[in-house]
């Protein structure tokens, strides 16, 4: 079980939520944490690929300075919301993944509780028993 998931299950009677307040807060700043640094790693990544891209087109095809000049404008748009998005697709897979992970773990542990209740329920209410009965032949 992980330290993460320790401190932000706080069940409580009264509310419907499972996480409390300062939990939530800490969640919500650390997902904003990690949706910004994905937003910058894809900015970047498309930034690079555009430079050299471009670098290359402009070698390879001899093209003018004024063909470039007529998306310079248009350029910074487009590559922050292509970012956003594959931040935003990155950040949602994420999420679930880390989901994924976290329930797997709890059904993991379930599993052994079951297994560890169905042994000892057997224990005690069919070997205890025959035990006993051996016990009295003695």
């Amino acid at each position: 079980m992980s330290d993460n998931r320790v401190f932000l299950k706080y069940k409580t009677n009264d509310s419907e939520s499972e996480l409390s307040k300062p939990a939530i807060q800490i969640y919500k700043v650390k997902n904003a944490n990690t949706f910004i640094f994905l937003f910058l790693t894809s900015l970047v990544a498309i930034l690079s690929d555009q430079l050299v891209g471009s670098i290359s087109a402009l070698v390879i095809f001899d093209l003018p300075a004024e063909l470039f000049e007529s998306v310079v404008l248009i350029y910074p748009v487009e590559r922050i919301i292509l970012a956003f998005v594959s931040a935003l697709i990155m950040f949602m897979l994420a999420a679930v993944l880390h989901n994924i992970l976290v329930k797997s773990d709890e059904i993991d542990y379930e599993i052994e509780q079951t297994k560890k209740e169905i042994l000892l329920d057997y224990a005690i209410n069919d070997v205890k028993p025959l035990l006993e009965k051996e016990m009295k032949r003695k």
